[in-house]
C-alpha cells in the first residue's frame, strides 16, 4: 500500500523500524530523519507524498490548540500555496517563539515557493531574528521595489533598520527609520525603532530617553500592549545601567507589577535582565532567583534563551554559595544545549559542571563532565 493507506499501527511499526535502523531520530514524540542525505533517500523511495502531508495538515488544523510550526512544514509538503498565504504568518510567529533558527528556515522555505510581497515583512523579520541578515536584505529590497507608499512599506523599512543595525551600519539604519516615518502614522513605532538602534550602537543616553518616553506611565490595560510596554521598560533599565548605574536600573524595574505579563516572553526577558542588573549590583542571590525565574518560562522563551539563563543561574548560585542549586541549573542548561546540538555552549556548561561536581564531592560525575567537555573540544 501507499503511505497514505497505512493504518496507524503499520505507521507506528514503520517509524520504529526507521529509528532502530538509524534512519530517523525520535525526540519529544516526533520522529525526524537523522541526516539530510537520509531524508533525500527516503523521499525518493516514497515517491509522491503530497497526499500524506495533506492528511497530516488537515489533522493538525483540526486540533486545539493548533501546532502552527508543524502545520507550516506540512503545508510545504502538500504544496498548499493558498494556505501558505493564509497561515504563513501564524506558522512563523509560533516558530519564532520557540526557536529562531527554525523560524528562519520555515520563513525562507515559504519565500522560495510563495515570494509574495505581502509575506516579505514576516520572512525578513524571521531571517533578521536568526542573524541571516544578507538574505533578509535581499527579501526587503524585493519588497520595497513592489510595495507602494503604505504602512506595510514603512514596517518593512523598520525591519531593514534592524538588519542594518545588526551589520553595525548605524547611519544607514537611522536613514531607514527616517524613511519609515514617512509611511507610518504611529510616531511610537518610529521612536521604538530609534531606541533599539541607539541601544545597539551603545548610544545609551538617547536610547534611555526614547525608551522611557514609551513606557514611563502605568502599564496599559489592553493585553496586546503589555508586551511592548514590558520590552521598553526592560530597554530603559538596560540603558539606565550603562548611564546611571545599577541602583537606577533596579529602580526602573521595581514598580513593574509582579503579575504583569506573566505568560509573555517579554516578562521572562525582563526577569533575565533584572538578574544581570542585580548581579552588577552585587545582589547575587537575588540575581540567581531572577535568572531561574526567567529560565523556567517554558512557554515564553526559545530553547537557546532558556539554556543560557539556566547557565547564568548556575553561575550566580555558585557565586552565592548554593552549590547544589548551581549544579541543578547547569544540568538543565546542558540538556537544552544538547537538544540544540550546540557543542560550544555544551563545553562551557560541562566545564562549569565539572568544577561544581568536584567541589560537591561527586567525583565520578565530575570526571564524566570533564571528559565530555574534552571530547567535544
Amino acid at each position: 500500500p501507499g503511505l497514505v493507506d497505512l493504518t496507524p499501527e503499520e505507521t507506528t511499526r514503520g517509524l520504529a523500524d526507521l529509528v532502530h535502523q538509524g534512519w530517523a531520530l525520535e525526540r519529544d514524540g516526533l520522529v525526524r530523519c537523522a541526516t539530510h542525505g537520509g531524508a533525500q533517500a527516503l523521499r525518493g523511495a516514497c515517491g509522491d507524498i503530497r497526499g500524506l502531508h495533506a492528511r497530516l495538515r488537515d489533522r493538525l488544523l483540526a486540533e486545539d490548540p493548533i501546532q502552527w510550526v508543524r502545520v507550516g512544514w506540512h503545508l510545504l509538503g502538500a504544496q498548499d500555496w493558498a494556505r501558505v498565504r493564509e497561515h504563513g504568518a501564524q506558522c512563523v510567529a509560533e516558530a519564532r517563539r520557540l526557536d529562531a533558527g527554525e523560524a528562519a528556515r520555515l520563513a525562507s522555505a515559504f519565500w522560495r515557493v510563495v515570494p509574495d510581497v505581502e509575506l516579505a515583512g514576516m520572512v525578513a523579520d524571521a531571517l533578521v531574528g536568526d542573524d541571516r541578515v544578507d538574505e533578509a536584505l535581499e527579501v526587503i529590497e524585493t519588497a520595497l521595489d513592489h510595495l507602494p507608499p503604505s504602512e506595510a512599506r514603512g514596517r518593512v523599512r523598520l525591519i531593514q533598520a534592524r538588519a542594518r543595525a545588526k551589520q553595525e551600519r548605524w547611519s544607514q539604519a537611522l536613514d531607514s527609520i527616517h524613511s519609515a516615518a514617512l509611511d507610518l502614522p504611529d510616531e511610537d513605532e518610529v521612536t521604538a525603532a530609534t531606541a533599539e538602534v541607539h541601544y545597539r550602537a551603545q548610544l545609551y543616553g538617547p536610547a534611555l530617553t526614547a525608551a522611557r518616553s514609551l513606557c514611563s506611565g502605568p502599564p496599559p490595560e489592553k493585553d496586546e500592549a503589555v508586551g511592548r510596554w514590558l520590552h521598553f521598560r526592560t530597554l530603559w533599565a538596560q540603558s539606565a545601567l550603562e548611564v546611571e548605574g545599577p541602583d537606577a536600573a533596579i529602580a526602573v524595574l521595581a514598580d513593574v507589577p509582579t503579575e504583569l505579563g506573566g505568560s509573555l516572553k517579554e516578562r521572562a526577558l525582563l526577569e533575565g535582565v533584572r538578574g544581570r542588573i542585580l548581579w552588577h549590583a552585587g545582589q547575587i542571590r537575588k540575581a540567581s532567583a531572577a535568572f531561574e525565574l526567567a529560565a523556567g518560562s517554558h512557554g515564553q522563551l526559545g530553547t537557546r534563551e532558556r539554556a543560557r539563563l539556566h547557565n547564568n543561574a548556575g553561575l550566580a548560585w555558585y557565586r552565592a554559595g548554593s552549590l547544589n542549586r548551581a549544579i541543578a541549573s547547569w544540568e538543565q542548561g546542558l540538556l537544552l544545549f544538547e537538544r540544540l546540538g550546540d557543542e560550544l555552549d555544551q563545553i562551557r556548561v560541562l566545564v562549569n559542571l565539572c568544577q561544581g561536581l568536584r567541589e560537591a564531592g561527586r567525583w565520578e560525575r565530575g570526571r564524566q563532565a570533564g571528559a565530555a567537555a574534552v571530547d567535544l573540544s
